[in-house]
């Protein structure tokens, strides 16, 4: 159970949100469309990875740049997104927080959000190492550990995404 105290401050706010037919509609809306957008953007991004970094791709050097950069301009939308979806989703928790608080389901979610950034700051960091491959004097095995972690990464992101997905559909059924 959440502290007695907390509930008792977010309750003009569960009334608030209680009381109103529009404020529910416009945090699920923007809930959904800020997770499809994160979501969408980041899944297109790890296909993107998946299909240029195969193993059996053949190439002289590093990926392009131009996979680098799509990388280096996605983050920063999926992490405007995500804090959407995050700030929307901690008003309707905090609007009936005995039910969250409570929920297996829902802190399952939590979790997986956690390893969803843990794991896009590791495909970071994968990214940082292959762009610091000199394409004129890579070969493809010098590039391989840094594609590696690339895939690994992009891997786990389709797994988490596709996770909190189930879990949000999971959760809005309680």
């Amino acid at each position: 159970m959440p502290p007695e105290a907390l509930v008792t401050a977010l309750q003009p706010w569960a009334d608030v949100y209680a009381e109103s037919l529009w404020l529910p509609l416009a945090l699920l809306s923007a809930h959904l469309l800020s997770l499809v957008a994160a979501a969408g953007v980041a899944l297109a991004v790890d296909r993107r990875v998946l299909r240029v970094s195969a193993p059996q791709t053949s190439f002289a050097s590093p990926p392009p740049s131009a996979l680098l950069d799509e990388l280096a301009d996605a983050h920063p939308l999926v992490l405007r997104a995500l804090t959407v979806t995050l700030l929307s989703g901690a008003a309707m928790a905090a609007a009936d927080l005995g039910t969250y608080a409570n929920s297996t389901v829902f802190w399952s979610k939590m979790g997986l959000v956690v390893l969803l950034l843990a794991n896009g700051q590791r495909m970071r960091r994968a990214e940082r190492q292959l762009g610091a491959v000199s394409p004129a004097a890579a070969t493809p095995a010098e590039a391989e550990p840094a594609l590696g972690s690339l895939r690994a990464a992009a891997w786990r992101s389709v797994l988490l995404w596709s996770g909190i997905i189930v879990l949000g559909v999971v959760v809005s059924n309680q």
